[in-house]
């Protein structure tokens, strides 16, 4: 089980307002059956019925660059760390 996080502070009660979650902060605007959404992972825009359980979400646009996998960040701080772990290891040997 993970700790989740989600607060949501009305600027205009019923319209605009900022969510704040682990992942980050986020701006909504949200007229009755739709809502806007722009944070860090893009914009989402979603459509629905109210009353009736039927919506339909879709990701209006993505950030233009995504950041590469964590083990391929930085190929050069990754060796350096192997490097000198290397070293570590190496020393309680002869030690």
């Amino acid at each position: 089980m993970s700790l989740r996080f989600f607060k949501r502070i009305p600027i205009i009660p019923g319209l605009l307002y900022i969510n704040i979650s682990k992942g980050g902060i986020s701006f909504s605007l949200r007229p009755k059956g739709a809502s806007i959404t722009a944070g860090r992972h893009g914009v989402t825009r979603s459509l629905s019925i109210p009353g009736t359980g039927i919506s339909y979400r879709k990701f209006a646009s993505y950030p233009h660059e995504t950041p590469p996998p964590r083990s391929e960040a930085n190929p050069d701080a990754r060796q350096f760390l192997l490097d000198r772990i290397e070293e570590q290891v190496d020393g309680k040997k002869k030690s």
